[in-house]
């Protein structure tokens, strides 16, 4: 009777010392804090050990089942570069010896990518005013009847627009009810296009993008070929002259000459 209730007493001591022990483990840390914001294109985090020598597993998963369970949780050696817009909860455990802390997280900590402006003017035979200017990173938009698009901006009287980006990409001007050609004000009823790192939509540069598009073509190569289909000058470029300022540069030279 006395070696029963002496096994018992320490099987019971066994389990509360296991028990504190699970409680004792201290919880990892970040940095950044939870609910930190930044306007940087990415964001660096890092999951501090409470003890030298614990191990920091953690998950983006909200839904994965407690540590060590499932396969969600992965061991934590240097950082986590965060790139992607938007919020994000990371998970995190220190573990010591085998004994798990308690699960903590970063809830909302949140990337908001800086956009930046992309700045061009568009034209038809005069300037395009009250048009949608899209940007697609790839050349989908260029085959699409509708608007799909990323990021969109509209053309000012003197056709200027800004489009605000994460980078670079195909320019698509697309016809609608207030798109007009300011120079007769007659309606634009077709889709105009430019290739990647143009800053001028234009009928030549949707030549030159249907030649990188459709034909395959380089876009140096495509400028090259529009210039001598076009017999344009060397320093034209398909995406980035506007033709119309050019063409009154040159009567302002002229006139001053005479």
């Amino acid at each position: 009777m006395c070696r029963s209730i002496s096994l018992f007493m320490v099987l019971v001591h066994l389990a509360l010392v296991s028990h504190n022990n699970a409680e004792d483990v201290l919880p990892p840390s970040f940095t950044p804090a939870s609910g930190h914001r930044t306007n940087d294109k990415s964001l660096v985090v890092l999951i501090h050990e409470p003890l030298e020598g614990a191990r920091i597993y953690y998950t983006f998963d909200k839904d994965a089942p407690t540590y060590p369970q499932g396969s969600q949780w992965v061991q934590f050696t240097d950082e986590i570069k965060i790139d992607h817009p938007g919020e994000v909860t990371i998970r995190a455990v220190a573990v010591t010896g085998e004994v798990p802390s308690r699960v903590v997280s970063n809830e909302s900590t949140a990337v908001y990518h800086v956009f930046d402006a992309l700045k061009g003017v568009a034209l038809g035979s005069g300037y395009a005013a009250g048009c949608s200017v899209e940007i697609h990173a790839d050349s989908e938009g260029l085959t699409s009847a509708q608007s799909t698009h990323e990021s969109a901006g509209e053309t000012d009287q003197d056709g200027n627009f800004e489009v605000l980006s994460q980078g670079t990409g195909w320019l698509v001007l697309r016809p609608g009810p207030r798109c007009r050609d300011h120079s007769g004000n007659v309606p634009i009823r077709v889709p105009l296009f430019a290739p990647p790192n143009s800053t001028v939509i234009s009928p030549i540069s949707t030549l030159a993008a249907g030649l990188v598009k459709f034909r395959g073509l380089p876009p140096r190569t495509a400028d090259d070929v529009t210039r001598q289909a076009l017999a344009l000058p060397l320093v034209f470029q398909p995406g980035g002259s506007d033709p119309i300022a050019l063409s009154l540069s040159a009567e302002h030279a002229l006139t001053g000459r005479r």
